[in-house]
């Protein structure tokens, strides 16, 4: 039987955790800005405690500028919802600057994305959805913590 050529691509391989790792310690966070927020109180939210669920959806796209600085959006969506009904929208997207030693590739991003990014951003959407309800008259959204990893 004829043995079939390895087309394993290199390029497409994961990194280790130990690559991983070498990529992380070179990473160096510029800045991070809030680039689009929103806020909606759909219906009046009600004081009385009561099972309140929320959807929280995330996106993060990556792109590199003219001075090869990485800029990464993160945006968040959250619906809270009484019962059945959408009681409150808050949406935000932010803008994270970043340098690396290394290149950035996709697969360090689908990474970084999956267990870095929300621990860089979430305590700003968390700070974010709590100012903006408490400042709307409706009661203060607290979001639980996000919490690395192991």
């Amino acid at each position: 039987m004829e043995k079939l050529p390895d087309t394993t691509d290199v390029a497409t391989t994961k990194p280790s955790p130990q690559e991983y790792q070498r990529f992380l310690s070179g990473l160096n966070l510029l800045d991070i800005e809030l680039a689009k927020c929103s806020m909606e109180a759909v219906m009046k939210i009600s004081d009385t405690p009561i099972t309140r669920t929320f959807d929280i959806k995330r996106d993060a796209t990556m792109a590199t500028d003219e001075n090869d600085v990485i800029i990464i959006s993160h945006s968040y969506e959250l619906k809270g919802m009484e019962g059945r009904r959408t009681v409150l929208k808050v949406s935000a997207t932010f803008r994270l600057r970043l340098t690396s030693e290394q290149p950035f590739t996709d697969e360090y991003f689908d990474i970084y994305r999956s267990y870095n990014l929300d621990l860089h951003t979430w305590p700003y959407f968390r700070e974010l959805a709590s100012e903006l309800t408490a400042r709307s008259n409706v009661p203060r959204l607290t979001l639980p913590l996000v919490k690395p990893i192991k």
